[in-house]
């Protein structure tokens, strides 16, 4: 959280200094989701509102940052603000998707989280064995 909050938004490279410094050492910012996907599975494991407050800051920061005439843009350097002429697929696919399912907390995709989980493409997959899931009830491969 301390990197995105002192560039406003998270550099692809960053340094943490011995005496608390962050430096970025690769200044793009192409809309990845992981900073995202991180915030709603701690959230989900702790219950801890700090993360619902990352989160709206995630979300100003890239309505502040990366807004585009159509949609969002890769930030090219998160020191100056240039953006690219691009909108990576994983940015609606993950990041949005993740800082959405942040806020609606009854959504059935984490109602029913001890049942699914995520693919690293954000995608939902059925926990076999899980009760409830189609062909669960715990029995195994025979």
């Amino acid at each position: 959280m301390a990197a995105w909050d002192r560039f406003g938004l998270m550099p692809e490279v960053y340094q943490v200094r011995a005496g608390g410094g962050i430096i970025a050492g690769s200044v793009p910012y192409p809309l990845r989701p992981e900073m995202a996907e991180s915030t709603l599975a701690l959230y989900q494991a702790t219950g801890d509102d700090a993360y619902l407050r990352f989160g709206a800051r995630m979300l100003d920061s890239l309505s502040k940052h990366a807004a585009a005439p159509y949609g969002f843009a890769s930030v090219g350097d998160v020191h100056t603000g240039d953006l690219e002429d691009n909108m990576p697929s994983f940015f609606l696919a993950e990041t949005v998707k993740y800082l959405y399912l942040l806020f609606d907390p009854g959504n059935p995709a984490l109602r029913n989280a001890q049942h699914v989980i995520f693919s690293t493409e954000a995608h939902l997959l059925p926990v076999l064995g899980a009760a409830g899931v189609a062909g669960g009830g715990g029995g195994g491969v025979g």
